[in-house]
């Protein structure tokens, strides 16, 4: 599943999620190592590339499942255009689960104005 996201080139991103199981009960992402990429819609390398060790501020998970991907206007300092991204989980065990499940955020960024 797919969720389509807008912004402003430049603006601050906050996505949240929270990790399920099959079941559909909250799974603990505490100890979990948690990614979040954005690519380019056409493919290629990614434009952002985080993580909780590297940017804890930006890249969080609890024993609730919640997951959080805090984007600065620096990151956000994109071109205009649409752009994929997701969350990827890997637990202690090396299981991987990819947030949002079967899909990608879609993220379409635009002008901050339509006067520029």
């Amino acid at each position: 599943m797919s969720t389509q996201i807008t912004v402003f080139a430049g603006g601050d991103l906050d996505i949240s999620a929270v990790v399920v199981d099959d079941a559909g009960s909250a799974v603990d992402v505490s100890g979990a190592t948690i990614e979040f990429n954005v690519i380019p819609e056409e493919g290629g390398t990614a434009v952002i590339d985080l993580d909780e060790t590297s940017d804890p501020t930006q890249i969080t998970g609890d024993a609730s499942g919640n997951i959080n991907a805090l984007l600065s206007a620096s990151d956000m300092a994109l071109d205009e255009g649409t752009y994929l991204a997701q969350f990827k989980i890997t637990d202690g065990s090396g299981n991987v689960q990819y947030v949002p499940d079967g899909g990608n955020y879609i993220i379409i960024i635009v002008k901050d104005s339509v006067f520029t």
